[in-house]
């Protein structure tokens, strides 16, 4: 499941993010919206936001189904997004020992027992390396996504 972002400025092309990127990004935001994210984990404030309102079940930040997101939050995403890059620029590159257990976040390729692997630590609440380096091409993509959200004047997720 990827998300096209699709600008309210039609000047814009549709920014493009996969199904593992995006919801990074969506994390790093926090509470900008009424729902939260923790890796595959969310929680929602039902109802708090017209735009996730009470009797869903799954938060529409996250489905692809046209969640509005403003001209003022889609400034706020670029500046999480920019502060996130500069983050990442910083931290070294993880150890050959580090990317034989990485994260979904990190990795380009998965075995069945990259997924076993995660499942257990999700399972018996391990954590994971913090501040944890993402793929460089997500950073690229974040540093993207901040010069394209300034300039979409909001977008909707699809």
């Amino acid at each position: 499941m990827s998300y096209d972002l699709k600008p309210k400025n039609p000047t814009l092309d549709t920014f493009h993010f996969s199904a593992f990127s995006f919801p990074i990004l969506v994390e790093a935001c926090g509470y900008l919206f009424a729902c939260i994210q923790n890796g595959s984990k969310w929680y929602c404030a039902w109802g708090e936001d017209p735009r996730m309102p009470d009797g869903d079940d799954y938060p529409r930040l996250l489905s692809n189904d046209g969640f509005v997101v403003t001209a003022d939050e889609a400034r706020i995403m670029a500046r999480v997004a920019r502060n996130y890059v500069a983050i990442q620029r910083t931290l070294a590159d993880p150890s050959p020992e580090e990317l034989a257990s990485a994260s979904v976040r990190q990795k380009m390729a998965f075995k069945r027992e990259d997924v076993e692997a995660m499942l257990m630590r999700a399972m018996s609440g391990g954590q994971e390396k913090w501040p944890l380096k993402i793929r460089t091409d997500f950073v690229e993509q974040f540093e993207r996504f901040a010069a394209w959200a300034e300039q979409s004047e909001g977008f909707e997720i699809w």
